[in-house]
Parts: C-alpha cells; sequence; structure tokens
C-alpha cells in the first residue's frame, strides 16, 4: 500500500486530497475497514479500482486531518515511527555492529529473525522510491540468504530452518520499512535517507543496521509481539 499526497481544487481552505494506493493483494474486507475508519473520522472519501488491480481511496482531509489518517494506517500495518537519529551510538550498538554475526540454530532463531528483519528495513530506506514489488523482493531475500549461508558454513545442517527464518523476516522488515518511507513526512524522510547513507559512506553500515535491530525490537516490545511477523498486517 502506497500513500499519494494529491493536490486538487477544493472548496475547503487549506483542504487537499490525499490518495491512499492498495495493490491488487489488498483484501476487499482490508479495503472496506478503512474506508469505514475514515467515514468514522466524519471525512470524505471516494473509491476508485483499475483494471490494472490497484485500488484507491482518496480522502479529502486539512493536515491536522492528514496527520489522523497516517495514525490509522500506522495503527492497521503496525509500523509506528522510526526514531533512527534518536538511538544512540553507544557502547552496546558498536559492540552489536562488530560482532560476527553468526547463529547457532535452533537456540538463535529469534536473535536470527531480528537481524534478517532489520537488514530489509534498511534495503527499504536504501531502494526508496523504487521500492521491490513482491517477487523481486523474494528473488533479493533468497539471493541474500545464500550470501549469507556462503559466509557461514557451519549452518550446514540447519540450511532449512535458516532460510525459513532469514527469508521471511527479511520481506517482514522490508515491508514495514517500506511502509515507513511511504507514510513518512517528506522532510523526515529525507533526513532519515541522509543520516543512513552517510553512515554508509563513512564504512558505518552495520553501525545503521545495529540501530535498525535496536527499533525492530522497541517495537515489538510496544506491541508486545514475540515474533517478527506479528510487525506487519497483511
Amino acid at each position: 500500500m502506497r500513500n499519494r499526497h494529491m493536490m486538487k481544487q477544493s472548496k475547503e481552505i487549506d483542504q487537499m486530497w490525499v490518495t491512499l494506493e492498495f495493490d491488487k493483494h489488498t483484501p476487499k474486507d482490508e479495503l472496506s475497514g478503512m474506508i469505514k475508519a475514515i467515514k468514522q473520522m466524519g471525512l470524505r472519501c471516494k473509491f476508485r479500482a483499475e483494471t490494472s488491480g490497484l485500488s484507491f481511496i482518496e480522502v479529502l482531509c486539512d493536515q491536522s486531518q492528514q496527520r489522523d489518517i497516517d495514525k490509522l494506517v500506522r495503527s492497521k500495518f503496525k509500523i509506528g515511527e522510526l526514531n533512527i537519529r534518536d538511538i544512540d551510538a553507544n557502547q552496546e550498538l558498536f559492540n552489536r555492529a562488530i560482532e560476527e554475526r553468526k547463529f547457532t540454530l535452533p537456540e538463535d532463531t529469534h536473535k536470527l529473525s531480528i537481524y534478517s528483519a532489520a537488514m530489509g528495513m534498511k534495503s527499504a530506506f536504501e531502494d526508496f522510491p523504487s521500492l521491490k514489488k513482491p517477487n523481486k523482493l523474494l528473488e533479493k531475500a533468497s539471493g541474500l540468504c545464500t550470501l549469507m549461508l556462503g559466509v557461514d558454513p557451519t549452518q550446514a545442517d540447519n540450511i532449512k530452518l535458516y532460510r525459513g527464518t532469514f527469508i521471511p523476516s527479511y520481506i517482514t522488515g522490508y515491508r514495514v520499512g517500506a511502509q515507513l518511507t511511504i507514510h513518512m513526512d517528506p522532510v523526515f524522510r529525507k533526513e532519515t535517507t541522509n543520516e543512513i547513507s552517510l553512515l554508509n559512506s563513512q564504512g558505518n553500515g552495520l553501525l545503521t543496521l545495529a540501530k535498525f535491530e535496536k527499533i525492530i525490537e522497541q517495537r515489538m516490545q510496544e506491541i508486545n509481539a514475540t515474533k517478527v511477523s506479528e510487525l506487519f498486517q497483511e
């Protein structure tokens, strides 16, 4: 799902049409629920579907109401706010960043899922605005998993479990990251992507990854999630 802000002529002062875009895989009951929730907010909205499979909900609102819509979307997708700049680069994060990432399965399955989701979230910010389609995302996740297994031959006896953990967790992290980039304030999004690029250019990409891990862990605590998959609601 994408959130595009489209300006149109309106009789209402300081109002604009905000367009929520849903792909063809979005369940009809999710669309109906979103429309119902928007109408309960007392806002005017229109629905349209295209032959391509895309569906759109257009909402007439002011800036304050737009923030309420953003909160509604965040609640639906359980994505929260991104606060990468608020996470201090303390010794714990530096230790995590330079730690040799090898996982003993099945004991470290949860740690691997957090790490994989953080990689996915980071990738989404690096890809924006050219976010990957589902088939390409699966292809990338599978390729990265193969690469990870190549540098960690100790997982030879746990390949099935490793792939079964890494790939879906990476995809979940990417989807959460994609929703964040789409719905984030453009100025804040630019600042965040600039910070990620700066850390990468300084050779601190692993520190960025450690920050994303921390964000995922904090978000899971906030919503009492026990699994990474609970961060994104289909």
